[in-house]
Order: structure tokens, then C-alpha cells, then sequence
């Protein structure tokens, strides 16, 4: 059976959407899960984003998603090097 799983925000909560073709047994599966819903506009089931489902559906964990300690130096070396040829703080550190 295939199955998809991705972050969502619905309705401003942090959401994991699992799509799969209608299989009653998957249905009544995901059912048991704690907080399981079905989105009749996104057209899919979705669980709250926990670690244990992001396990669960094979989705990184937060602290798998998280930069490495030579990564976060190497931003900072970049932003130094930014600031030496005077580009503008904004620029440096947007608000996106």
C-alpha cells in the first residue's frame, strides 16, 4: 500500500498529513492514533506533530532537522564577512 506523509499547518497547528487511496483497514490504523483527524478541504488525514509520529511516519525529528555546531560557525563567519564589507543589518539578518 502506498502511503505519504508531510508537515502541514492547518488551521494554524503543526500538523503531520498522511495521504494514502481509501483502505478501511488503514483508515480504522490511523483512527487509533491520538488526535487523528480527517481534513475534508486538504482531502486527508492528519496527527498532530509529535516526535513519536514523526517516528512513526518516518518524517525527521526536530533535533534531526536542526544545523550542526561547524554549520551554525560557518554562518557566523559569513555574517562577519558581510558586516566587514559593510552590507547593511537588514541584509545580514532578514525578517523573513
Amino acid at each position: 500500500m502506498n502511503w505519504e506523509a508531510k508537515l502541514i499547518t492547518h488551521r494554524n497547528e503543526k500538523r503531520i498529513a498522511v495521504s494514502f487511496e481509501k483502505n478501511y483497514e488503514l483508515i480504522a490504523r490511523i483512527k487509533t492514533i491520538n488526535g487523528s483527524r480527517w481534513s475534508q478541504t486538504l482531502r486527508v488525514w492528519h496527527v498532530p506533530d509529535t516526535e513519536e509520529n514523526r517516528k512513526r511516519f518516518k518524517i525527521p525529528t526536530i533535533m534531526d532537522s536542526m544545523p550542526s555546531e561547524e554549520s551554525m560557525e560557518n554562518v557566523t563567519k559569513f555574517n562577519q564577512w558581510l558586516r566587514s564589507k559593510r552590507y547593511s543589518e537588514n541584509t545580514i539578518n532578514p525578517d523573513y
